[in-house]
């Protein structure tokens, strides 16, 4: 009984705080549920009006490095590292040109070319769970894999498009073939010596 009379004193003061917490004339948002979808529909103005979001710049990745040489002519597509390493894909001389998380120069992955570990035309860049650099070629319809020192490792080639590899997986639209409809599927990617 003694229990049962804290707990229920507990959840009163719940509910008295989070009314006493409440900012007036701010609406919360309304969280439901329908046929197992959760939807939540936010109101027309924000919860906190009074606050901003501010983008203060700390770097800017310039074309020449600290030594004066061009190092980066026409910045593409690029990911980050774990380490705060910034990955950006040159598309004049479609090579990846990486610097540290200070901006300082640190090495080139790849080159123009078909070969192994050569570009096209580089797509997306993203980073697998195990470190390893992905790198999408849209003119070649490849991806190729490098490792995390930047070493080439593999290429795949996909007749695929589009697709979007995010969170160490693969996205790609395809269709239905019994109704036609267009769907999107998602897929593995899995890292295992070659047959």
């Amino acid at each position: 009984m003694k229990r049962n009379l804290w707990v229920v004193l507990f959840g009163m003061f719940l509910v008295v705080s989070s009314i006493g917490c409440r900012k007036k004339g701010v609406e919360a948002p309304r969280v439901e549920t329908v046929n197992g979808i959760t939807y939540v529909h936010n109101p027309a103005t924000p919860l906190h009006p009074s606050k901003t979001v501010v983008f203060e710049e700390e770097l800017t990745f310039r074309e020449k490095d600290e030594t004066g040489e061009i190092r980066l002519f026409k910045p593409g597509s690029f990911c980050v590292d774990a380490n705060e390493n910034v990955y950006i894909a040159d598309d004049s001389d479609m090579a990846i040109k990486v610097y540290d998380r200070q901006g300082q120069y640190l090495k080139t992955i790849g080159r123009q070319g078909n070969g192994p570990g050569e570009f096209e035309s580089i797509g997306n860049m993203l980073f697998l769970p195990d470190g390893r650099l992905l790198v999408t070629d849209y003119q070649q319809r490849r991806t190729s894999f490098f490792s995390l020192d930047g070493f080439y490792e593999a290429r795949v080639w996909l007749d695929i498009l589009p697709f979007l590899f995010a969170s160490g997986k693969m996205y790609r639209m395809a269709e239905d073939e019994e109704t036609g409809l267009r769907l999107l599927k998602r897929y593995r990617i899995i890292w295992q010596e070659a047959p």
